[in-house]
């Protein structure tokens, strides 16, 4: 069944640019005003990038910790900054 309601998405980036890495979008309903749903959105994993620092990115070590931190990795977005809050709201 599909649930018809009216929403607005807002969301906070973490900082004013075109550049962004980071942005969080908050989905509230209209009528209640009270949020529904909210997701994350994210660029790079600073996980990563200190294990690529350590390692190297195309090392065997950095290959071997990435297939155990894969399941857990910040990095859900490509793309560019600006379509993040839109990828947000598809999910």
């Amino acid at each position: 069944d599909v649930l018809e309601i009216a929403v607005s998405l807002d969301c906070t980036w973490s900082k004013c640019k075109f550049t962004v890495n980071f942005v969080v979008g908050f989905l509230i309903s209209i009528n209640t005003r009270q949020m529904l749903d909210f997701g994350f959105a994210s660029k790079i994993c600073i996980e990563c990038l200190l294990k690529k620092e350590q390692f190297g990115d195309n090392s065997e070590e950095f290959r071997t910790w990435d297939a155990s931190h894969s399941a857990n990795c910040t990095e859900n977005h490509t793309g560019s900054s600006g379509a993040m809050g839109k990828d947000i709201a598809r999910q």
